[in-house]
């Protein structure tokens, strides 16, 4: 997972304060929209997971980790209980204290159920998938002492002796592509009784400490990644020297604990009570970090190499982000961003600010960083810039932590990408805690173009019988380009199939990021005197579509001016603002018979990887 607000004392009220201050990175007012990013690639929108929230067992607190191994999702944090999709709270509630598993292609609860007597903040799999091991606060587990590392059956969720006790909270775990070697970070000062300074490892075979001891000096480990080859470890967190050199929030290293020069020092720098490195995850391309800043100068997701460090991606974004997970061409990101302008993508908005705590990103640079449009901020010029994927779920904060955030977690299979965090609905529907999102081979395809609302079409004709429409911008949270269509007096349709048996008088193919506004222009000619229905029609390539109201017009016969006025601002009103999306528009409802989504003519790009690259867990105490 990759996060920091945890409930309780300790680093995790250092985040709150870092949330709450205006400092470094935290930014207030309204700064303008930064200059695009220059484009060195194509900015041919990629292939995100569609935007369908599906249906996913709840929770009653926070889910700070989520662990995939085949079908099955293990996840971990704060709660007791957990209830069926659909179920409002205190409905069909089960005990689960603090894990439970569920199944990925379902969204169902399953059986494992691991008694656990406080919040877990990490889960990891063996590379076999038989154990799971656990981290966090807790001191037992199924009844046993197990000072806050532990191991349970990834089946039957029984305590497994590990041998293991830290004198302090454990955060962090990673476990080598072998299996042999358990990492573990945290801001314990003692593994199993020897001195290890918040960071140490554990020959799994024997149970014995190894040498491996870097010496943490302050504040706590969050993270831990090891590289795909077990060439390399890193280490993420709110410390600021490791073994005496200066080396603020993130630190790699050889798998025997030697410091390693890292590149990307000389341009982020995110560590103290304040910032840090929220979470990492890594694959063959290098290691990927998410960051959160009240003193630092970055927020925002990066990718480094394994070998020195050099960055060779970055999202640079302002707002804290917690969790990153790479799936093919994407990288997904939890967060709470509110402004990608510097990379091309969404610029603030005040009145109110709007966060978006699961974007998407590219996962090659395709252009450069700009500067930041904010003075508050540091700006990380020429930096190689991802793009903004068109995927805009719309997650509602939770109270849980007392810091107003939503997603803590994201984590991937091959086919489905899981969030898990503290919100309370997604896309406008009550889901707590966990969602599934699915390929689009997979999913539902129904999230379709939304009707912007006021002020809505407007409509003008002229006395020579020149009719004009202007069509906000309709918005997708998942594709980018969408279908206009015109059509006049043949306006009845109970299908997008039976619109486009028609022939529309106008169309146009219009390709939108989900933050533009705008408009788009429609224009027919008719007889001079005649009247006319028309209705605007807005699709993706999946089916999904809305159509607008019923709009009526009459072609003046060169009336007066004051009469053509009146004329105008009839028409105006007679357009209306629209109808709602036909499917997945916010609480609408399709027409009768709509279509239940189209399958592509060709497999969408963006295949997710086999297996879920883990994200070390964080929270908030």
């Amino acid at each position: 997972m990759g996060s920091a607000a945890r409930a309780g004392g300790g680093r995790g009220a250092a985040l709150l304060l870092a949330l709450a201050l205006p400092l470094g990175a935290l930014v207030t007012g309204s700064p303008a929209q930064g200059e695009e990013a220059k484009k060195e690639d194509s900015d041919r929108p990629l292939q995100t997971v569609a935007a369908d929230a599906l249906p996913t067992v709840q929770i009653d607190g926070v889910v700070w980790d989520q662990e995939v191994v085949g079908t099955t999702v293990y996840a971990v944090g704060q709660f007791t209980s957990a209830r069926p999709a659909g179920a409002a709270p205190g409905e069909s509630e089960t005990p689960r204290t603090n894990a439970l598993a569920y199944d990925i292609t379902t969204g169902e609860m399953l059986d494992w159920s691991p008694q656990v007597d406080a919040q877990i903040l990490e889960v990891e799999a063996s590379p076999d998938g038989s154990t799971i091991y656990l981290a966090g606060e807790f001191t037992q587990v199924g009844g046993e002492a197990t000072a806050r590392v532990g191991a349970v059956d990834a089946s039957s969720g029984e305590r497994k002796e590990l041998g293991l006790g830290a004198n302090s909270v454990v955060e962090a775990m990673d476990v080598s592509p072998d299996g042999s070697t358990l990492y573990l970070g945290g801001a314990f000062t003692e593994l199993n009784g020897k001195d290890r300074a918040r960071a140490a490892a554990v020959d799994l075979a024997s149970g014995s400490v190894t040498d491996f001891a870097p010496k943490i000096a302050d504040f706590s480990v969050r993270s831990i990644a090891v590289a795909p080859d077990n060439s390399a470890v890193t280490l993420g967190g709110s410390f600021t020297s490791v073994d005496g050199q200066a080396t603020p929030g993130l630190a790699l290293m050889g798998v025997d604990g030697t410091l390693r020069e890292l590149g990307l020092a000389d341009v982020v720098s995110s560590g103290g009570q304040f910032s840090g490195a929220m979470n990492l995850s890594g694959d063959d391309r290098g290691f990927y970090a998410v960051f959160y800043s009240g003193e630092g100068n970055f927020e925002g997701m990066l990718r480094a190499d394994w070998q020195g460090g050099q960055i060779d991606l970055m999202a640079d974004c302002h707002g804290d982000s917690y969790d990153v997970q790479p799936a093919g061409d994407i990288v997904y990101v939890a967060s709470h961003a509110h402004d990608c302008s510097m990379i091309g993508g969404f610029p603030e908005t005040n009145e109110p600010r709007q966060h978006w705590h699961a974007p998407a990103f590219s996962a090659t640079a395709r252009g450069t960083v700009q500067p930041s449009p904010e003075p508050h901020y540091a700006s990380h010029t020429g930096q190689p810039a991802a793009s903004v994927q068109q995927f805009f779920p719309e997650f509602a904060p939770g109270t849980h932590t007392g810091m107003t955030q939503a997603t803590w977690t994201v984590e991937a299979s091959r086919d489905y990408l899981v969030y898990g965090g503290e919100f309370t609905s997604v896309n406008g529907k009550p889901q707590q805690g966990l969602v599934r999102f699915a390929r689009r081979h997979v999913a539902p395809n129904q999230e379709g173009p939304t009707d912007p609302g006021e002020p809505g079409i407007k409509a003008s004709v002229t006395d020579s019988g020149e009719v004009e429409l202007r069509i906000p911008y309709r918005r997708d949270r998942d594709d980018a380009t969408l279908t206009y269509a015109l059509y006049r007096d043949d306006t009845e349709g109970k299908t997008l199939e039976d619109y486009q048996a028609k022939t529309a008088v106008w169309n146009s193919k219009q390709r939108r990021a989900y933050w533009e506004t705008g408009e788009v222009v429609a224009r027919d000619t008719v007889e001079p005197g005649s009247t006319h229905t028309y209705v605007v029609v807005v699709w993706d390539q999946w089916g999904a579509w809305t159509r607008s109201e019923t709009i009526t017009l009459t072609a003046g016969e060169a009336p007066e001016d004051d009469d053509a006025d009146q004329q105008d601002d009839d028409a105006e009103d007679d357009a209306g603002k629209g109808a709602g999306a036909a499917r997945g528009a916010d609480g609408a409802q399709p027409p009768e018979g709509a279509p239940e989504g189209q399958q592509p003519a060709v497999d969408p790009q963006g295949d997710a990887p086999e297996g879920a690259q883990r994200q070390p867990a964080e929270a908030q105490r």
